[in-house]
């Protein structure tokens, strides 16, 4: 029996016995507050399900309910959960998924201190990389936020924490074997208080299954069964969201969905017909939602418009800087404008990948108290070494061996080097201009939390070769005093030093 009411309600379908779930279970009870798990056998037999979570099936805080309902969609699972709900908050986590430590305590927290009926949890996946939803002005993170302002519809799922008192009549569109949560998560964004962190204990999104019920895909109309709930309550809402979030549903949905079908090849003439009418019932929805698209997607548009197969997306650095630009131009620099769309989840990305980063520590595999860092593009004999003898960290390109990858964006800046030439005065301007190596580098580490926060606490930062110098000197003016040293010899000199040689 549980020592106390509790306070949370954690809800954890699971449709299938390989499931992870006791990874999702040790992760809701890894708090300080009272918490109650209830994992929902959804449509699967009860003793395998008690058989996988082991030590926790006999926990009092853990209860199994059985939901047998033969139907294959997510939301009767949650429904259910929400039915059996008693406790102030209630929060929904994938059965193959987690919680960061203690971020129930600290969501609970949140919702305290600004009196919030929602709490939207910052995402990271595998990797460390954070999602771009909500895409909220930098000003509001930690404190209440505008449903259009804050652009809180381009997330859907209602991950996080709800306030049940102020969300116990809700419940997710019944049935639906996809996009359940879309009407659910817009009621949640436009009716109540809303507060995000993206500095706060985060929601862990694993891939390490190959069966989410929301991953598989079919005929188009499959995918936009949630289309009718949703219209219902865009019904009600200002002409502004209504734009918006129609501009959304193309942009993140339809385009995606017809994409994925191309390239398996299953797009059907049937699809194509779909697409069109969802693109009509859109306009009804909000007749001049076109304007906010990027350029980009225009033809693409145009095509299924008519039914018809559409192009393949455009590529190259041009059409990168064009998929910055609304097909209306006199929308170039609205808030939900491609444009400003990005750059606010740039903001949220980084914050929160940087944040998860520092909470998570990146201390070496030996655990040694003397952080060491190697910066080396392309790998080198010093990496190795220090790497092997004194457990460090080695920051470098992707498929160069290091331990903390860093990956090169674009290819524009190699033709500009060969544009400028090889002599002095064209090598200086390639560094004014950042399209050296060693500038690259830098900038490819400064985009990668991770490695920044690697750098931050490192004691001694090796630089292995000159492409590394810019990025390592940087890392050097940040923060804590720390050694920073360029080479072998430098390099053993400083562990010498410290006896570590």
């Amino acid at each position: 029996m549980m020592a106390a009411e509790p306070v949370v309600d954690v809800i954890v379908p699971v449709h299938n016995r390989h499931r992870p779930v006791e990874r999702a279970v040790a992760s809701a009870l890894r708090n300080r507050l009272t918490v109650r798990v209830s994992v929902i056998a959804h449509n699967v037999d009860v003793a395998l399900i008690l058989s996988r979570l082991d030590g926790y099936a006999h926990d009092g805080r853990v209860r199994v309910l059985e939901l047998r309902d033969g139907v294959r969609s997510p939301a009767n699972a949650f429904n259910y959960g929400l039915d059996h709900a008693t406790a102030e908050f209630v929060s929904i986590i994938g059965s193959d998924d987690e919680f960061e430590a203690f971020a129930l305590d600290e969501w609970v927290a949140l919702a305290g201190r600004s009196r919030a009926d929602v709490v939207v949890a910052p995402i990271v996946r595998d990797g460390g990389g954070g999602v771009p939803t909500p895409r909220i002005r930098r000003s509001r993170f930690g404190r209440i936020a505008d449903a259009d302002r804050d652009r809180l519809f381009e997330r859907a799922a209602p991950l996080g924490l709800q306030r049940r008192s102020a969300t116990e009549d809700m419940r997710f569109t019944a049935g639906l074997p996809r996009g359940e949560d879309q009407a659910y998560g817009l009621k949640l964004w436009l009716g109540h208080r809303v507060v995000f962190d993206p500095k706060s204990p985060a929601y862990r999104e694993h891939a390490d299954q190959d069966d989410r019920i929301t991953h598989v895909f079919g005929p188009v109309a499959d995918d936009f069964t949630f289309m009718g709930a949703l219209g219902s309550v865009l019904a009600k809402a200002a002409p502004a969201i209504r734009r918006a979030v129609a501009a959304k549903i193309v942009r993140v949905h339809l385009v995606p969905a017809v994409r994925v079908r191309m390239a398996a090849g299953t797009l059907t003439a049937e699809d194509r017909v779909v697409a069109a009418t969802l693109l009509e019932s859109i306009t009804e929805i909000a007749p001049d939602w076109l304007g906010l698209l990027p350029r980009t997607l225009a033809p693409e548009i145009r095509a299924l418009a008519k039914s018809e197969t559409p192009p393949a997306p455009p590529e190259g650095r041009l059409q990168a800087l064009r998929a910055l630009l609304p097909i209306n131009p006199l929308f170039a620099l609205h808030r939900h404008a491609p444009l400003r769309v990005q750059l606010a989840g740039r903001t949220v990305v980084r914050q929160t990948a940087r944040s998860f980063a520092d909470r998570s520590g990146h201390e070496p595999a030996g655990g040694s108290d003397y952080q060491i860092v190697v910066v080396a593009p392309h790998g080198s004999p010093i990496a190795d070494r220090l790497r092997t003898e004194h457990h460090a960290t080695v920051i470098g390109y992707a498929g160069s061996g290091a331990s903390l990858p860093v990956r090169l964006s674009g290819t524009g800046a190699r033709r500009v080097r060969g544009v400028l030439g090889g002599s002095f005065p064209g090598r200086l301007l390639s560094r004014l201009v950042g399209v050296d190596e060693s500038s690259r580098f830098a900038a490819a580490v400064r985009r990668t939390p991770a490695a920044e926060a690697v750098l931050n606490q490192a004691a001694l930062i090796v630089a292995a070769d000159e492409d590394a110098v810019l990025a390592a000197w940087r890392a050097g003016r940040r923060g804590a005093k720390k050694a920073v040293v360029f080479g072998h010899a430098a390099a053993a000199e400083a562990l010498a030093q410290r006896g570590l040689q």
